[in-house]
């Protein structure tokens, strides 16, 4: 039985057997509690102090995105499954990668890095284990770990997130003037962007669905939406699952917002439920939408592209929508589970 050693979690094999619909067994190990240090800190404490529950582990998984800072033992088995490397986003400038031209780090962001310390250890993380097995969850993160890290290509194998895909696209009828989007609120998934979007496409009716994490940030979006008194967008916090599902069901475009997304698991969703996409020309979106009309570089670019796609004829978008459900076949559970067991005996043999 695997243990799943953590900083601290809520997760329980009740909770994960209930969330996947499947029988899973495993034991928390958890190594701290709480500790009250910058989130940054946090991290590169967990993978300091990792190494004293590690060493008598037979094959160690790691999903935290950043090296153990130990040493392997020379009989232990390691792979790495690498959803964006942390030293990626500790050396950026930019608070976020994901709004590279946002705010700039500041030695004062005391909740996140003070003095910008943790930003400065990355910057002499450069160890890799020529022994370990690297996974990164799309083209776009394993050039991102090849450009910050000395490492063969060929020791980084791609595998695409697992996502739950129907065995058919949705069948229901579609409503071509409803664009949805779907995203925690907060300030990297722009969705003041999207209502300035909508703004410009009054023809168009959009929901902005997604789980309300940042009140501050959520306030401002309806003091957009009441000032402009934007009427073709409704802001839609924390839906019920089943609720969300029909109105993906329904909708005839999706709109996705966040620059350099690694993956994007939500883009894939829509597709499933036949959605048109229309999505930033960066990170894993270019790998889940290879149709270059359906990527934008700008927000007046978005407009544009979603106009245009609105006004298809239905022999178009039915081409383009099996077109693009094809094409995320690749990303079904199946495929996954397949992948990884055929790695974890090459690694275990």
């Amino acid at each position: 039985m695997p243990d799943l050693v953590t900083l601290k979690s809520k997760v329980t094999p009740e909770i994960a057997a209930e969330k996947y619909n499947m029988d899973v067994h495993f034991r928390v190990r958890e190594i701290l509690t709480d500790v009250r240090i910058p989130y940054e800190w946090h991290i590169i404490l967990f993978n300091k102090i990792s190494q004293n529950y590690l060493q008598d582990y037979d094959l160690v998984i790691n999903h935290n995105n950043t090296s153990f800072l130990y040493k392997r033992p020379e009989a232990q088995k390691m792979v790495s499954y690498v959803h964006f490397p942390r030293k990626a986003r500790g050396i950026s400038n930019a608070v976020s990668i994901h709004r590279p031209n946002g705010p700039k780090k500041k030695w004062y962001h005391f909740r996140s890095d003070a003095f910008k310390l943790s930003s400065l250890a990355y910057r002499f993380d450069t160890a890799v284990d020529p022994e370990e097995r690297y996974l990164a969850n799309s083209e776009y993160t394993k050039q991102v770990l090849l450009d910050h890290y000395d490492l063969p290509s060929d020791q980084i194998e791609v595998l695409y997130p697992p996502v739950g895909i129907n065995g058919e696209m949705g069948s229901a009828k579609k409503d071509e003037s409803l664009i949805i989007t779907l995203g925690r609120f907060s300030p990297e998934k722009r969705q003041l962007e999207q209502l300035k979007i909508a703004r410009k496409l009054p023809q168009l009716n959009f929901k902005i669905m997604g789980f309300l994490s940042n009140q501050d940030y959520f306030r401002r979006c309806i003091d957009y939406l009441n000032d402009h008194q934007i009427k073709n967008a409704e802001l839609m916090p924390n839906l019920p699952y089943d609720t969300l599902m029909k109105i993906l069901d329904r909708a005839g475009l999706f709109l996705h917002s966040l620059q350099n997304e690694p993956f994007g698991i939500t883009t894939v969703e829509a597709i499933s439920h036949g959605c048109i996409p229309i999505v930033p020309d960066s990170g894993g979106q270019k790998e889940i939408v290879p149709i270059e009309e359906l990527r934008y570089g700008s927000s007046s670019e978005a407009v544009k592209l979603i106009a245009k796609a609105a006004k298809k004829s239905e022999e178009e978008k039915d081409r383009l929508r099996n077109h693009l459900f094809e094409g995320i076949r690749q990303f079904e559970t199946p495929n996954f589970e397949e992948q990884f067991n055929n790695l974890l005996n090459q690694v275990l043999k």
